[in-house]
């Protein structure tokens, strides 16, 4: 991820909070496969990017990069009712292209002396690792101190990533925001960079499965989705559906069990 949204939370905004419950049950997720879910995806990455001083503003309101191409990537928006607020991506690793020159991942673009070599290292002899990335996770600047609507994001992150079924998934993010993503599986894979196209620095983290599921089981928006459950074919069919279920809490972080302490 490259840090749009959790420099406002402090490293403990994975627990319940009082914010967590500011919005209604009309939150809906909804996958970008048509041209209008994907142009409010890309509104909503400019207003957070632009309000943040990350990006400058840019004629018609919107912010797109060669990383949004559907053959590699897919996006996901959150609406309340039918206001966009907020938005992930994930994208997809292609070695064979990326032998060519052409990448398909941002932060390939960041580290291309890490990543090879970081797949190589969690692969088979001869067979790299697979590899996405976690990146343009965003909303509007009304929104971004909402842990519901944070804690949504990650979970429209976990039904793409269980599309995408990598070995490795990939984040950037901005060194005062390691902590978090440790907490749900990431770890540190290199010191920050500066990030492309934006004004920032991110370090790269890496999350490897399925080290990072047993991690992510303890907590309820993450262990919930599933390719099982009746939500997952409704996204890949770019149906909008609720994004926490049943009144589902968002953060709250179950106890291990004692094997997996022992373990750990």
């Amino acid at each position: 991820m490259d840090g749009s949204i959790l420099g406002f939370q402090s490293t403990n905004a994975l627990d319940d909070h009082p914010y967590a419950t500011t919005l209604s049950d009309k939150l809906t997720g909804q996958f970008a496969l048509t041209q209008r879910v994907m142009e409010d995806a890309w509104r909503v990455r400019h207003a957070s990017y632009v309000a943040q001083g990350y990006l400058d503003p840019i004629d018609g309101g919107m912010f797109t990069d060669e990383f949004d191409d559907p053959k590699h990537s897919m996006t996901a928006v959150i609406y309340v009712d039918q206001e966009p607020i907020g938005s992930v991506r994930i994208s997809r690793h292609d070695p064979d292209l990326a032998a060519k020159g052409i990448i398909t991942m941002p932060t390939f673009a960041v580290f291309p002396d890490v990543i090879p070599e970081f797949l190589e290292r969690h692969g088979q002899p001869g067979n790299p690792a697979t590899a996405s990335e976690l990146n343009r996770i965003v909303c509007l600047p009304a929104y971004r101190s909402d842990l519901r609507v944070i804690s949504g994001l990650f979970r429209m992150a976990k039904y793409i990533s269980l599309f995408c079924q990598t070995d490795v998934t990939f984040a950037s993010a901005r060194p005062n925001h390691l902590a978090i993503y440790r907490r749900i599986g990431f770890n540190l894979a290199a010191p920050a960079r500066p990030y492309v196209k934006l004004k920032f620095e991110t370090a790269l983290l890496a999350a490897i499965y399925p080290h990072y599921q047993e991690i992510q089981s303890r907590f309820p928006a993450l262990a919930t989705a599933s390719r099982s459950d009746c939500w997952y074919p409704q996204l890949i069919n770019g149906e909008k559906v609720p994004v926490f279920p049943n009144g589902l809490s968002p953060w709250r972080e179950s106890k291990p069990s004692s094997a997996t302490a022992q373990a750990a």
